[in-house]
C-alpha cells in the first residue's frame, strides 16, 4: 500500500476484505479563498453509507463529490464509510482565508507618467493570515 502524505484512512475490519475510503481532491493543508470546497473520493465498497462532513454523499459507482461549507481560519473535512461492522474515515485539513492581500507600490511613484514598454515596480505585499478565533 503507498502512503499519500496528509490523506489518512483508518479501517477497522470485521471480515471480508478491508472498507477504505479516500479523498482525492483537494490535498491536504492548502489554503484557499472562496467556499464552499469541492471534495472528490473514492470508497472500496459503493454499498457502504458515505458521509463528508457527517452528510449523506451517494457513492454507489465507487467514487464520492461534495462541496463543503468552509469557516474562515482552519476547517477539517472527514469523509466517512461505515458497511455492517466495518468503519473507516478519511481526513484532511484546509485553510479557508477571505483576507485579500495589501499592496503598497513605492515606485513608481503615484501619478508617475511612464513611456518605457517596460518597467520595474517595487513595493510590499502584506499578506494577512487568519488565527483561529479571528
Amino acid at each position: 500500500m503507498a502512503f499519500t502524505p496528509g490523506v489518512y484512512f483508518t479501517p477497522q475490519q470485521s471480515g471480508g476484505g478491508p472498507l477504505t475510503i479516500v479523498i482525492t481532491k483537494p490535498a491536504t493543508l492548502i489554503t484557499v479563498g472562496s467556499t464552499p470546497l469541492h471534495v472528490q473520493g473514492t470508497v472500496s465498497d459503493g454499498t457502504a453509507t458515505v458521509t463528508v462532513n457527517g452528510a449523506p454523499i451517494n457513492a454507489s459507482s465507487g467514487t464520492f463529490q461534495a462541496d463543503v461549507g468552509l469557516t474562515e481560519g482552519h476547517n477539517t473535512i472527514v469523509a466517512r464509510a461505515v458497511k455492517g461492522t466495518q468503519e473507516t474515515t478519511a481526513t484532511i485539513s484546509v485553510s479557508l482565508d477571505l483576507t485579500p492581500p495589501y499592496v503598497t507600490v513605492e515606485s513608481p511613484a503615484d501619478g508617475t507618467t511612464v513611456t518605457s514598454k517596460f518597467i520595474s515596480v517595487t513595493g510590499l505585499i502584506k499578506r494577512h493570515r487568519a488565527r483561529h478565533g479571528e
